[in-house]
């Protein structure tokens, strides 16, 4: 992909990092990236914002959205959300690789004990019907909540998003 919307791609991109501030202990050199070798957006673009991020209670595992980074991605429209854990040591972990289609939003429960995440399941469709999945933290099992639902979890419909209050 050479273009994405608005702007060019050259080659660099845009990585999740976690550091600890001095007043917390940290120093302002301890950096982590938690997404190493990663050739695509954390966030990705073109709107790739913080929603896309969710720290679990614990503040151990943030749960984040992107891209698989590869060349056939400018023909599709997969994201996966992964878990990373924070200190940048482990690789992270696809919770939605089995669907092929645009996972977005993934939101931990304020027990930390499972993540919400929005979904379709249309391949290479951009507006496909949205679904909400709960994500069991520990198991990484995933079952959609709202596949009978005929409406679009969201702020635009007047419903909450999903994991919000």
């Amino acid at each position: 992909m050479f273009r994405h919307w608005d702007h060019w791609e050259d080659g660099k991109f845009s990585h999740l990092f976690v550091w600890t501030a001095p007043e917390a202990g940290g120093r302002a050199d301890d950096a982590r990236d938690l997404t190493p070798g990663q050739a695509t957006d954390s966030p990705t673009g073109p709107f790739g914002e913080m929603d896309e991020v969710s720290i679990s209670p614990d503040g151990k595992d943030r749960r984040v959205r992107r891209p698989r980074g590869r060349r056939e991605d400018a023909w599709r429209t997969n994201t996966d959300a992964f878990v990373v854990a924070v200190d940048g040591h482990s690789r992270p972990v696809d919770l939605t690789k089995d669907n092929p289609a645009y996972d977005f939003a993934p939101t931990f429960s304020p027990d930390g004990k499972s993540i919400a995440v929005r979904m379709m399941k249309r391949a290479g469709f951009e507006a496909d019907r949205q679904r909400i999945a709960i994500i069991d933290a520990a198991s990484h099992k995933l079952r959609v909540v709202t596949e009978a639902w005929d409406a679009r979890p969201g702020r635009s419909c007047g419903a909450p998003t999903a994991g919000r209050s």
